[in-house]
């Protein structure tokens, strides 16, 4: 059942075009290009799945920021992997929450101390490998 609702949910961002405006909001954000893709990428997985996001926004970002390189692609692909942990679209997420009797915050409460750990670890890598010139 979660996973209906939250596949209905996902529909109705996509279709009352928050999908589509997002660009539009991050734009007059004072933060540079990569940090506004980076945002997209987490919140767009988070609403449309990583396999949406990852299809849609890596060739738009690698057109746009030419020389992103390695280092920033695994920098999406890891922020595109820490999202799926908390993200309604995320088929796991409903059958887990249903056969461990447990509730969606609740599961992402127990997620949240992974996932800060797993995002200052994800943010170290990107500065060695940038710095590695990857």
């Amino acid at each position: 059942m979660t996973t209906v609702i939250a596949m209905g949910f996902k529909e109705v961002l996509m279709y009352t075009g928050l999908i589509e405006r997002l660009p539009g909001y991050f734009v007059k954000l004072p933060v540079p290009p990569k940090l506004i893709y980076a945002l997209l990428f987490f919140l767009g997985t988070i609403l449309a799945g990583s396999q949406a996001i990852i299809a849609i926004m890596i060739p738009l970002i690698f057109t746009s920021l030419p020389n992103a390189g390695l280092a920033y692609f695994v920098l999406l692909m890891s922020i595109s992997y820490i999202a799926m942990q908390v993200s309604p679209a995320h088929v796991c997420l409903g059958i887990v929450t249903e056969n461990a009797g447990t509730t969606f915050n609740g599961l992402v409460q127990k997620t949240l101390p992974v996932m800060l750990v797993f995002t200052i670890g994800m943010i170290g890598y990107y500065f060695v490998l940038t710095i590695l010139g990857f």
